[in-house]
């Protein structure tokens, strides 16, 4: 008897993380604006800040609301003479879009795929940048850090995307820049793709010919339609 192919899953909906897949960022555009009001360096700054388990990632957990947030650098690194809404814009000013990526969104959109938002942030990334990308509305499902109260890895976040499509795992693909999120993701039974085109620009290609291979998806955007 001859064995029979395994048969393709049925792919229904597609996540993204949003850093590095939807926009680029650079921490350090923020830090170099607030160098000028801190004895601190760069450097130190960022260890203060971005550190795991330091004052960004209380922000991304929702622990911390955005005044709190700026007291609370404002007094571990010694800020002086910079105001809250000065601190605000130079946080969140450190976002650029990736039109291809864009264009990525819309054309799974017009599929009819189901898409999902899943990102490790906090409120003023998600209000300045996410919230206002001409694509947001594109996206049924948003499960974004600060309000879920679980960072990534953790199953809880995951699960919430779940809960909000209403799909099983496996009906899903799902796309990060970070490896550990991938096999994250993977062990909850998503079918899911490391994908980092803010910092190769190849990752479109790799991804297209990854999904045309496992799934027999081909998409125009990718260049494999």
């Amino acid at each position: 008897m001859t064995p029979q192919t395994p048969s393709k899953p049925d792919i229904r909906a597609f996540i993204f993380d949003y850093g590095n897949l939807l926009m680029s960022f650079d921490y350090n555009l923020f830090l170099a604006k607030i160098e000028p009001f801190t004895p601190l360096s760069i450097d130190q700054l960022h260890r203060k800040i971005y550190s795991p388990g330091t004052l960004n990632e209380q922000f991304e957990l929702g622990h911390l609301t955005g005044r709190e947030f700026f007291e609370a650098v404002e007094k571990e690194c010694q800020l002086r003479r910079i105001s809250q809404p000065q601190f605000r814009e130079a946080y969140s000013r450190i976002m650029t879009p990736l039109p291809r990526s864009y264009a990525l969104v819309e054309e799974l959109a017009g599929q009819g795929y189901a898409l999902g938002l899943l990102s490790n942030t906090s409120p003023w990334i998600y209000d300045d940048n996410i919230r206002i990308m001409p694509i947001f509305p594109q996206f049924q499902a948003i499960s974004v850090s600060f309000k879920v109260g679980h960072k990534k890895p953790a199953e809880e976040i995951f699960h919430d995307q779940l809960d909000q499509l209403g799909l099983p795992p496996e009906e899903y693909i799902y796309l990060d820049d970070l490896q550990d999120y991938v096999d994250a993701a993977n062990r909850l039974g998503f079918k899911a793709y490391e994908f980092n085109p803010a910092e190769n620009p190849a990752a479109y290609t790799v991804l297209g010919k990854e999904l045309k291979r496992d799934l027999g998806i081909r998409l125009e955007t990718l260049g494999t339609k």
